[in-house]
């Protein structure tokens, strides 16, 4: 994977932006019931596509694991944390696009889009979608805001963010170290 910048909360009102949009949405989640959950290898390939997107080494390290582990194959996970979704399944490509498009515009999903999804899916199933999506991108961010602050990048100086990010980051961390 090539070299590139990393996203990380470079400001306490995106960290608890971020905590309050998944807290409302989970608690709107307690009133769908969903007609069925997502499979364990869809999930991790939704979280993996995300993970590539957010450059997050030990997010990558520890769903690329669980991945395997729930019947993925390696040249998938590769595909997946490269960005190329392009060749999956219709119906988890469109997943997969709506997990990037809502990365890559941290949260900032356009009205058309979410329709699409909605269309696609049904208003259950893309709850459960952003649920999973929100949850991957938050756990990266966190990740990635402890790797700026301890690398010393430019622009983070924020004590209490790292502080507030370093319990998810650790879990993440623990869980990508983790051997049999």
């Amino acid at each position: 994977m090539e070299n590139k910048q990393i996203p990380y909360f470079k400001s306490l009102l995106e960290y608890f932006s971020l905590i309050l949009k998944i807290i409302f949405h989970s608690a709107s989640l307690l009133f769908v019931l969903p007609s069925n959950k997502l499979l364990l290898d869809f999930k991790e390939k939704l979280v993996l596509t995300i993970t590539g997107i957010n450059n997050c080494a030990y997010s990558s390290l520890l769903h690329t694991r669980i991945a395997i582990e729930n019947g993925v194959k390696i040249s998938e996970v590769k595909r997946l944390l490269e960005g190329k979704i392009e060749t999956f399944p219709k119906d988890e490509y469109a997943a997969l696009l709506y997990a990037k498009h809502w990365t890559e515009t941290n949260g900032n999903v356009s009205d058309v889009e979410r329709k699409k999804v909605i269309n696609f899916f049904g208003l259950r199933e893309t709850r459960i979608l952003e649920a999973v999506i929100m949850s991957a991108h938050f756990s990266n961010m966190c990740s990635n805001t402890v790797t700026a602050y301890n690398e010393h990048m430019s622009e983070h100086r924020s004590f209490a963010i790292f502080l507030l990010t370093s319990p998810f980051a650790y879990f993440t961390k623990k869980g990508a170290l983790k051997t049999k």
